[in-house]
């Protein structure tokens, strides 16, 4: 049986390693992802506007690098299941 997300998971792994050691040192160094976003601030009056601002990028090391390399972890995890199952 094929299992084509684990397989691009395996295929990613060195690349993906290196990468993420890279992110886990630049966070070690106070260096941080961040993105922009808007913030609503209401006025005294009523009146409401939108700010941008630069927000710290809140997602996992291991969620930001699936997405880089076009994996579902989801369906990483489905797999992962039925290749458990099958070995039963």
């Amino acid at each position: 049986m094929i299992y084509p997300e684990c397989e691009k998971l395996r295929k990613a792994a060195p690349t993906s390693q290196k990468i993420g050691e890279f992110l886990e040192w630049l966070s070690e160094q106070g260096i941080h992802l961040a993105t922009w976003g808007k913030r609503e601030i209401e006025q005294d009056n009523g009146h409401c506007w939108e700010e941008d601002i630069l927000m710290l990028y809140s997602s996992t090391t291991e969620k930001l690098l699936a997405r880089f390399f076009d994996i579902n972890l989801e369906e990483v995890e489905a797999e992962r299941r039925d290749i458990m199952e099958t070995l039963r």
